[in-house]
């Protein structure tokens, strides 16, 4: 019998692997590639069929559970806001937090009711905002049409219809900006600091500028720094 747990990041998660006795017998990082997770725990399957798999429930958690569980796994959904190591650890990373959180498992400290019915309220709530944003969605797709000019946002990397709309909405009339400077300070994707001889003195106003095409334009680059 084995237990696993994943530390999971922005574009990727260390996973890590125990036995019975606490001896570590996996621990790998994996980008966030199902067909690359499912492939690297295939040996492990039949020795997790009754401990399932430990997740922690950040913000990009979803792909993962969904993905795991339409491939037979069982699921534990961990809050790292309400789990603490001991404060006098010198040195922390994704290592220390997978094997930390697969010890949990270990000692069954996830076999819990409340939290059970907790996970699953939290997923009831989930699905049901998803299919209101569906619905929004929808509407907004058969009302508004993307602009000749903007259908070359779709070639970029995660930017769909939706967003290539949010973007052409926000931006209005590209030839109000003076040069492109001048629209990527509108959209806050510059520092916004002083500095004198080469040191930094100070910061202006972050806040300057569109805050809904910063979200769209920098939103995936916070993600990978999650």
């Amino acid at each position: 019998m084995n237990y696993c747990a994943v530390d999971l990041h922005g574009n990727n998660g260390f996973y890590g692997i125990i036995d019975k006795d606490g001896k570590r017998v996996f621990n790998r990082r994996i980008p966030n590639d199902l067909p690359l997770v499912l492939e690297a725990l295939k040996p492990y399957k039949e020795q997790l069929s009754e401990t399932g798999v430990v997740v922690e429930s950040t913000f990009n958690w979803y792909w993962l559970v969904d993905g795991l569980m339409e491939n037979g796994y069982d699921v534990h959904l961990a809050n790292p806001a309400a789990i603490r190591q001991y404060d006098g650890l010198k040195c922390s990373d994704g290592k220390t937090d997978a094997f930390f959180l697969a010890e949990l498992a270990r000692l069954k400290i996830f076999d819990s009711e409340h939290n059970r019915i907790m996970a699953e309220i939290n997923l009831k709530t989930i699905r049901f905002l998803e299919e209101q944003i569906k619905s929004i969605e929808k509407v907004v797709l058969m009302t508004v049409e993307l602009k000749p000019g903007y259908e070359i946002l779709l070639t970029a990397p995660g930017i769909g219809r939706i967003l290539a709309l949010t973007i052409m909405l926000e931006t209005g009339s590209i030839d109000r900006f003076a040069k492109a400077g001048n629209y990527t300070s509108y959209c806050r994707c510059v520092k916004s600091q002083k500095t004198s001889n080469g040191k930094k003195k100070g910061e202006n106003n972050g806040k300057n500028g569109n805050a809904y095409l910063c979200w769209a334009f920098i939103l995936d680059k916070k993600e990978l720094r999650q």
